[in-house]
């Protein structure tokens, strides 16, 4: 595992949860207001625009299901240009969302994205000349269930490709548009949950506990992850 030093590491948190090494973002989503408290230690909030508090088994989660539905975590140096990346959460699949899509999560030069009209997770990651897109399988996806799924990514070469994790298991990937050149800059980029700025992608469906890490995690830690986590929503 390679943790980006580039970075300060997490101020002592004030948080009831201890501090994890490279995890950049996370949110349990207890709270039902707008305010959505990080609790990686890097203070990478989340302001609420639409979406609503939904319990789980315990805890809760946030449900999107309109064109005005996101939560946005302000551009900050934790989590801008990281050459690598992990993203991890819970989805709920509910149903159609915006353009026959969904986004789970976007940052413009990345975004990870459910497809409606396939029932596939969708990878983009956009470089200076063609975008790379991965895909999982079709049909690999029913709508009314919660997946946990994680995608790792290094962005420093257009020959890398993504490790896409559901519900603990690493899934074969369609490379369906091969990246070419350099990943774009992000810098400037918020992060946006359950849609994109335009608003127009927005999901159909409920996201919890979200996770981000700049380092790239493996297989068996998403079934990890998978199996400590499962009793909150299945």
């Amino acid at each position: 595992m390679i943790i980006n030093k580039s970075i300060p590491q997490p101020y002592p948190p004030i948080y009831p949860y201890p501090p994890e090494e490279g995890l950049v973002m996370f949110f349990d989503f207890e709270e039902q207001g707008n305010k959505l408290i990080d609790h990686s230690g890097y203070g990478n909030h989340g302001i609420n625009s639409g979406s609503v508090f939904s319990p789980v088994n315990i805890g809760g989660s946030r449900h999107f299901d309109a064109a005005d539905d996101l939560i946005t975590i302000p551009a900050h140096k934790s989590i801008n240009d990281m050459p690598q990346f992990t993203f991890s959460c819970w989805f709920f699949y509910g149903g159609v969302g915006g353009r026959n899509n969904g986004l789970i999560f976007y940052k413009n030069s990345i975004r990870f994205v459910i497809s409606a009209l396939n029932n596939f997770f969708n990878f983009i990651c956009i470089f200076s000349g063609d975008d790379g897109t991965w895909n999982t399988p079709s049909s690999g996806l029913s709508m009314g269930n919660w997946y946990h799924v994680q995608v790792s990514y290094d962005r420093s070469s257009a020959d890398n490709n993504p490790l896409i994790c559901i519900n603990g298991d690493s899934k074969t990937i369609a490379k369906t548009i091969a990246p070419t050149g350099t990943a774009n800059i992000d810098v400037a980029e918020n992060l946006i949950l359950g849609n994109r700025e335009a608003t127009d992608s927005y999901l159909n469906g409920k996201i919890g506990i979200p996770h981000m890490w700049n380092y790239l995690r493996s297989e068996a830690d998403a079934k990890n992850d998978f199996n400590n986590t499962a009793w909150r929503f299945l």
